[in-house]
């Protein structure tokens, strides 16, 4: 690589780090305004959906408060209303973006659109992971919203057959292990709730979606793998601390949004789209 080609690859990592630095606050905020209310009963709405919000006073965190690592680097971590502590989630998601940004460009994503494509789908099941991990919720409209937007993408990309086909695969599977799993909890007269939902299944049709036909194969045995790997995980430290197994509850939803992103990072030079890399 000649030393023009180093810096300009540099400077785009830079720039994408910078840029997943940048974008962080707006996910923190729509993880914090779209599954709930504040405690006053009102929703938030306009600009205040995509500002963080204090978990202790419910007010928005503007300026430096809004970027977790920056207000921590200047000593102003707590929150400028009633000076309670920043989540650690949000220096989490600061990072989770400020590394895989770049990583789609290192992975082959150089050109414009695919590249685009690439951080909306990133963000959007950082966004799914977070907010099933807090709230145990898949929230519909970030999966109708984050599927029309993959759904203008691949269309532009001429991929729209491929990205249809995966989210078919993807819906489609899943709602047969959906089945397959109320069916076994009424044969076994279980009064607990099947091991998945249907938001589960409407989140595996969009990561066919974000990751297209074939790469939705791989992506959902991922899913598969990671959870039966948590859910051994969580058996065995229940086990072992002598705590009752019955009304363990597992959500499903980070480990198919954890697949995609794995794909969507590692997919272009692992797995054969037809996808244009620059």
């Amino acid at each position: 690589m000649s030393v023009e080609g180093f810096l300009a690859n540099t400077l785009a990592l830079v720039s994408l780090a910078l840029l997943g630095l940048g974008l962080a606050p707006v996910l923190n905020g729509l993880a914090d305004n779209l599954p709930r209310t504040n405690r006053e009963g009102e929703g938030s709405s306009g600009w205040r959906l995509f500002v963080p919000r204090c978990v202790w006073c419910g007010e928005p965190r503007r300026g430096v408060a809004a970027h977790a690592l920056l207000a921590r680097m200047m000593g102003k971590p707590a929150c400028g209303h009633c000076g309670g502590p920043a989540p650690r989630r949000n220096e989490w998601v600061e990072v989770v973006l400020g590394i895989l940004l770049p990583l789609l460009w290192i992975q082959g994503r150089q050109a414009a659109l695919p590249l685009l494509e690439g951080i909306v789908a990133v963000m959007l099941f950082v966004l799914v992971t977070v907010v099933d991990l807090e709230q145990r919720l898949v929230l519909m409209e970030v999966v109708l919203g984050g599927a029309l937007l993959l759904l203008v993408a691949s269309a532009l990309r001429g991929e729209l057959v491929g990205s249809l086909v995966g989210m078919a695969v993807g819906g489609a599977v899943f709602f047969l292990l959906f089945t397959l799993s109320v069916l076994f909890a009424r044969v076994i007269g279980s009064d607990l709730a099947a091991a998945l939902g249907l938001g589960d299944v409407s989140l595996a049709a969009l990561v066919g979606l974000g990751v297209g036909w074939p790469a939705v194969l791989p992506a959902l045995l991922l899913a598969i793998l990671f959870a039966g790997g948590a859910g051994g995980a969580i058996l065995l430290w229940n086990l072992a601390r002598h705590r009752p197994l019955r009304g363990i509850t597992m959500a499903y939803g980070p480990y198919l949004a954890l697949a995609a992103l794995v794909i969507l990072v590692l997919g272009p030079k692992l797995l054969s789209r037809g996808m244009p890399v620059g």
